[in-house]
């Protein structure tokens, strides 16, 4: 037994080295939370409609394909909801983000979190939080424009 969890430790941390190598910030970060014991793995208990419990996950795939298609293929409702108008407006700035909102956004981030599509972790960002200003309100006033 303790040649198998020794294996397996082993095989994580070759993970976490090849993920590192290829900068896969989120493999990297669960497998790193895992070797620190702070890993959860998530409940996947899957029933099917006759309440058979969907191992392979092929069958959990085919399962969520069917619920979501009986979830969003309904038809449309007889009677179309009334909805009554607004009391008041609401104050809603339609206007770009300010440095400050961005700089309010940018320190708001947490640490250790895995990365988003951008592949850029919290803690660069707000290493020097003047130059992170500057580069996402340019490129935030960029998009804003386009539309």
């Amino acid at each position: 037994m303790r040649k198998d969890k020794r294996k397996f430790i082993d095989d994580l941390a070759k993970e976490a080295k090849a993920a590192a190598r290829q900068h896969n910030m989120k493999i990297l970060n669960d497998t790193t939370k895992q070797l620190s014991r702070k890993f959860k793995a998530p409940n996947r208990q899957i029933r099917d409609l006759n309440v058979r419990l969907l191992i392979t996950t092929e069958e959990q795939h085919k399962r969520w394909v069917e619920h979501f298609q009986q979830l969003l293929n309904r038809p449309p409702p007889i009677e179309p909801p009334i909805l009554l108008p607004a009391n008041q407006e609401l104050d809603i700035s339609c206007e770009p983000p300010t440095r400050a909102e961005v700089e309010k956004a940018i320190k708001s981030l947490k640490n250790n979190k895995s990365t988003g599509p951008d592949n850029i972790p919290a803690e660069v960002l707000r290493a020097d939080i003047s130059t992170s200003v500057n580069i996402l309100h340019g490129l935030l006033i960029k998009i804003w424009d386009q539309d």
